[in-house]
């Protein structure tokens, strides 16, 4: 891990963080994702030059489930998914071919302790054995609950597709491919 711990003080509170490289002192990152504006003086469009107090920034989860952070440089504001600034701050550079995961599947989990670099194919095991791989259910695009899928699977030979498309709002053709195994591989069939 890179050494070089800095401490300051916010609102009372002590937090121990390292600089997030590439913005010059501006922000630092502590173990545990916590992301500090600096204070820092900066020149606005005018010329005028102000001095912005240390605070905490607020973290946001982003539409998959990541948390992120604001960075400005230059006037210029760019998102930041809060997993890669605690990594690249304190665990180091991102090898090629690499990604980083999150050792206990909690995309809300930033702490470095949690965070460990490996590859893509490690990343997906990962990701299965803590059940969030985007499969079934869990996909971003997923029509239809497990329970749903079981009862349409229940429907085979009871209702023809189309009417078993109509009750949950679905096309026949994916109903023909539930039937046939080509989704919802994990649910047995009689």
């Amino acid at each position: 891990m890179i050494e070089n711990m800095k401490i300051i003080e916010i609102g009372g509170v002590i937090f121990e963080y390292k600089e997030i490289p590439g913005y010059d002192g501006s922000y630092g990152v502590t173990k545990y994702g916590q992301v500090l504006g600096l204070t820092r003086i900066i020149t606005k469009k005018g010329g005028q030059r102000c001095t912005i107090k240390a605070k905490l920034r607020k973290a946001s989860k982003d539409r998959k489930g990541y948390m992120s952070v604001m960075l400005s440089k230059d006037g210029e504001g760019k998102r930041y998914l809060l997993h890669k600034l605690v990594a690249i701050s304190h665990i180091g550079p991102r090898p090629e071919g690499f990604c980083i995961a999150h050792n206990d599947g909690n995309k809300e989990n930033n702490s470095c302790g949690n965070l460990r670099y490996c590859t893509y194919s490690e990343n997906e095991a990962d990701k299965h054995l803590h059940g969030t791989a985007g499969v079934e259910e869990n996909h971003s695009q997923a029509k239809l609950t497990r329970g749903q899928a079981e009862m349409v699977i229940k429907l085979e030979g009871l209702l023809k597709a189309p009417a078993v498309a109509k009750i949950f709002g679905l096309n026949y053709k994916y109903v023909h491919d539930i039937w046939r195994g080509k989704t919802w591989r994990s649910i047995k069939r009689a």
